[in-house]
């Protein structure tokens, strides 16, 4: 005897949850072009005159967490996309249904001549479980007129009632997909923006302006030094410290040789500490010109 399958084809609503999957896919493969040509577009070569303690170090820090943070989101709500848990009859039913299925569930049409999503399931077990008993009362005695009769009236039952069940789960499925989707896709933008304004305040942070760089590597041409004494900041001395040597008191003695855009030029000239030329930042302390 040939059973009747209870498998259903590809239809519309299906072909739409897959459109919703694919588009969450190429959407998240966009942002990350996007997100590539802002790599390749900023200039990152400077990273290196970034000093440990400074203020652009930890920037630049906090805005590559963020940047990182930003593409886990955009990821996490692809995945939660394209993973959507099954809808079944039985989270259908239950009390905390699955988010966006409340149409489905209040439209009375797809439930058939059923009171209730729970009266079509205890239906549809019931009609399972009786074509499966005949099936097994024919398989013992399958010449028996009676028994054939009863098992093709079973499976016809089964059919039946299982073409509700399917329309329904390819609705209230439909619309779960949906209803999630509507809320990754902030979750997405969100993320995007995100990473793309870390991509950003990093490259900001990892570039320091013009005239700051240069006078560090290559100070302008010397004036006449003039004598005075700098008083550093927490900051100051996280950055200079190792470059001064551990015994070097403060306030420093030093010699203005000029002034950069950034700020003086000075020159460590101090017993006890190493001789160290840096131009000093606003946030990495005070100069005083001592009077003669």
């Amino acid at each position: 005897m040939r059973r009747t399958s209870l498998t259903r084809g590809s239809g519309g609503l299906v072909g739409a949850a897959d459109r919703i999957r694919e588009t969450a896919k190429w959407l998240t493969v966009s942002l990350a072009a996007i997100g590539g040509i802002l790599v390749a577009g900023t200039q990152l070569s400077d990273i290196g005159a970034l000093e440990p303690g400074s203020r652009r170090f930890s920037i630049g820090i906090i805005a590559a967490v963020v940047a990182a943070a930003g593409s886990a989101i955009v990821l996490w709500a692809t995945t939660s996309t394209a993973t959507a848990p099954a809808v079944s009859l039985t989270n259908l039913s239950s009390s905390q249904p699955p988010a966006g299925t409340r149409q489905a569930l209040n439209d009375a049409s797809l439930c058939g001549v059923y009171r209730s999503i729970a009266e079509l399931k205890t239906t549809y077990e019931a009609a399972l479980r009786q074509r499966r008993s005949d099936y097994e009362a024919w398989l013992a005695d399958p010449q028996d007129p009676q028994k054939v009769a009863a098992v093709k009236r079973a499976d016809a039952d089964a059919v039946s009632i299982s073409n509700d069940v399917g329309i329904l789960l390819e609705v209230a499925a439909y619309q779960a997909l949906s209803h999630r989707w509507g809320v990754n896709r902030w979750w997405m933008m969100g993320g995007a923006a995100l990473a793309a304004g870390g991509i950003g305040i990093f490259a900001w942070a990892a570039n320091p302006p013009g005239p700051a760089t240069a006078s560090v590597v290559a100070p302008g041409l010397l004036k006449t030094p003039t004598e005075a004494t700098v008083q550093l900041t927490s900051q100051g001395e996280g950055v200079l410290r190792g470059r001064i040597g551990k015994r070097c008191g403060t306030p420093l003695k030093v010699l203005v040789l000029g002034t950069a855009d950034a700020g003086p030029d000075l020159l460590v000239e101090q017993a006890g500490c190493a001789p160290t030329r840096f131009v000093l930042l606003p946030s990495w302390g005070s100069v005083t010109v001592m009077d003669h």
